[in-house]
């Protein structure tokens, strides 16, 4: 899965955007280890063991206004950023793919369902413009090893949504048509 929010600059300090377990299962399946990989797997890990979890806490006593305009600064600063190809995650992210390439292993990076309307609402279509102009840039960057990535960003409503989140996750329903299009996508 690639997640948009966490290719921008902000990843290291967001230390549960990096899945350590997965990145260690990527470092046992290499014939050959890699000591750049390995020192990068090592820092995920002792940041997952330090994280302050009510840094990133949006609950509190507050209006209902101003938790709208919380998730519109969210929104903004995970959607709607300046991709930096040299971010920390894109850098290994294509070095994942350098690796796996290079030992034969063929990944399926996926961009998942978003809740893009929330975006919408509160930016309109220059969400829409920003949004993608990222995600092309991800493509590129995922492309230049050879691997295809199936973008799902548009492919479900707000329908699919319950709340008004742009990190909401979708519905049953919403779910289903997720994992169909991967599934579909698996077996081309």
């Amino acid at each position: 899965i690639v997640n948009i929010p966490f290719c921008n600059r902000l990843q290291t300090k967001l230390p549960q955007s990096q899945h350590t377990a997965l990145l260690r299962m990527i470092q046992d399946r290499l014939p050959i280890r890699d000591s750049k990989f390995d020192d990068y797997v090592d820092l995920t890990d002792r940041r997952s063991h330090n994280l302050d979890a009510g840094s990133f806490s949006t609950k509190g006593n507050r209006s209902s206004q101003a938790d709208k305009h919380i998730e519109k600064l969210l929104t903004k600063a995970r959607y709607m950023y300046e991709f930096d190809e040299e971010s920390e995650n894109v850098v290994f992210l294509k070095r994942m793919l350098e690796l796996l390439s290079k030992h034969d292993i063929k990944p399926v990076p996926f961009i998942p369902a978003l809740n893009y309307c929330v975006g919408v609402d509160f930016f309109g279509e220059d969400f829409i413009q920003k949004y993608t102009k990222i995600c092309e840039k991800i493509k590129n960057c995922v492309k230049q090893y050879g691997t295809p990535i199936l973008d799902m960003s548009f492919l479900l409503g707000k329908e699919y949504y319950l709340g008004e989140r742009m990190t909401k996750f979708p519905i049953a329903e919403g779910k289903e048509r997720e994992i169909t299009k991967l599934c579909d996508y698996l077996l081309l």
